[in-house]
């Protein structure tokens, strides 16, 4: 056993530093909203990205761009 106790530390700590360097899994579920604020929308007769839409429409309703909501 003590001589593969070095062995088998060492297969340990290899394996974390590989795990560490595999990207991160998302999930299926989780959506991309960079590429969901890029889908074009038509309002008033001009295409603009869904984040400009919104963006301009919370502006009007809130008097600002950004709403920042609890726990978030």
């Amino acid at each position: 056993m003590k001589r593969f106790l070095p062995w088998i530390i060492f297969a340990i700590a290899a394996g974390s530093i590989a795990v560490n360097w595999l990207p991160p899994k998302t999930a299926k579920n989780d959506i991309d909203l960079t590429k969901f604020g890029k889908i074009p929308v038509l309002v008033g007769g001009r295409v603009k990205p869904l984040d400009t839409v919104a963006r301009n429409s919370l502006l009007i309703i809130h008097g600002k761009q950004e709403l920042r909501l609890e726990g978030g």
